[in-house]
């Protein structure tokens, strides 16, 4: 073998050397973002959940609001029916009493 040849066998070497460096060091890096991918997957499934659970939630309060402003509603509802009925009495009282006793008579009516 030449002095030539064993020049580039030692530059071949060493490249290779280099690229199975390389090589060993890309393995950790994929490694290592594989357990960081593995580590997102998680947590997406437990923040989904908790998604889930928020939204449920959510919904339950929304009908327990509906329901008490239903409520609400009814008694007010309640209120303004009986404020109607009186003033409706009264009137009923007003007109009872201006049958009775008449302020102007009505004509023909003599």
């Amino acid at each position: 073998m030449t002095e030539e040849e064993r020049k580039q066998l030692k530059t071949f070497e060493s490249r290779v050397l280099v690229l199975l460096q390389e090589f060993k060091e890309q393995s950790t890096q994929l490694e290592s973002l594989r357990e960081d991918l593995e580590l997102k997957d998680m947590e997406i499934e437990l923040l989904k959940e908790e998604l889930k659970q928020s939204n449920e939630n959510y919904t339950s309060l929304k009908i327990a609001r509906m329901m008490e402003f239903s409520h609400d509603d009814v008694k007010e509802a309640r209120q303004r029916i009986t404020k109607l009925v009186r003033e409706v009495n009264k009137c009923i009282s007003l007109l009872v009493t201006n049958e009775d006793h008449p302020t102007n008579p009505q004509p023909g009516t003599d």
